[in-house]
């Protein structure tokens, strides 16, 4: 909130740290500038209650996409209800009133744009478009946006091996999410945050929500139990010939694969497996 309220003085894009003692006038990039802004606008106008309300709106969203991409591909809505309600029990240990949580929403637009793409539905205009726009809001709003690019290269791999002669499209796509995000009020060195955040030593050791997350512990046996499923699902697919179209179950598998190893890294990612692995 109180980066927000620094929207028009100048201390939001000042790129130093302001805030802290040991590390004041270190460099400092500010990559949720959009939502506190939009955040402490809220708050200001109607009170605490309306931003913890809106935050509810995002993860409600997310999970309501979620359930789009399921019910597109066939799930019933009971298995549809107890898959989102597992997904969502895994968010638990990084809920709260956080611009992280948007990382839910993109993810789950990003999932459903591939699925829509990869099934005819949408052409590579609109592909391209949406890519460009969503690359421009991901960055601005929060500092995962190389999921948007990660995801979409995914699926130009996934396009390639099921030999679908589209391939070039998202990969176009992939190259304006991965350029797009320049636009932002720090430029490269917003690329710089972003890579720091997954591969800093210290952060991985010092900040609890960092650390890999233990698989026994309450707060993670639901992600434990999405695992367990999520393995058998994997042999009953294998085995069982269900006609499938390859390139998506090669970007399913793959997108699957990814957000594990990045929830095993981190228990601050744990909430991604939910909703990238929720079809499988």
């Amino acid at each position: 909130l109180t980066n927000g309220r620094h929207l028009g003085d100048g201390v939001l894009f000042g790129g130093v740290d302001v805030y802290s003692w040991t590390a004041a006038g270190s460099s400092w990039v500010a990559h949720e500038w959009l939502t506190e802004a939009g955040l402490a606008a809220l708050h200001d106008a109607l009170g605490p209650t309306a931003v913890s309300f809106a935050t509810a709106l995002v993860v409600a969203a997310a999970f309501a996409l979620v359930a789009v991409r399921l019910r597109r591909r066939g799930y019933g809505r009971a298995t549809t209800l107890a898959t989102i309600g597992l997904g969502f029990a895994g968010t638990l240990v990084s809920m709260g009133v956080r611009p992280q949580l948007l990382e839910l929403l993109y993810l789950g637009a990003t999932l459903l744009l591939v699925d829509a793409w990869l099934a005819g539905r949408i052409g590579r205009g609109r592909l391209w478009a949406l890519a460009g726009a969503g690359a421009l809001l991901w960055a601005n709003t929060h500092g995962s946006f190389l999921l948007l690019p990660g995801v979409l290269g995914i699926a130009t791999v996934a396009a390639l091996l099921g030999r679908q002669r589209r391939w070039p499209e998202m990969a176009v796509a992939t190259a304006i999410a991965a350029l797009v995000p320049l636009l932002n009020p720090w430029g490269l060195a917003l690329y710089g945050f972003a890579a720091q955040s997954l591969t800093s030593d210290i952060t991985g050791r010092l900040v609890q929500e960092w650390r890999p997350p233990d698989l026994l512990a309450l707060p993670f046996l639901p992600f434990t139990l999405a695992l367990v499923l999520a393995g058998i699902a994997l042999v009953a697919s294998l085995r069982l010939r269900t006609g499938e179209p390859r390139a998506r179950l090669v970007f399913d598998l793959i997108v699957a694969a990814a957000s594990l190893a990045l929830a095993l890294r981190s228990g601050r990612h744990v909430m991604l497996f939910g909703v990238a692995a929720a079809p499988r």
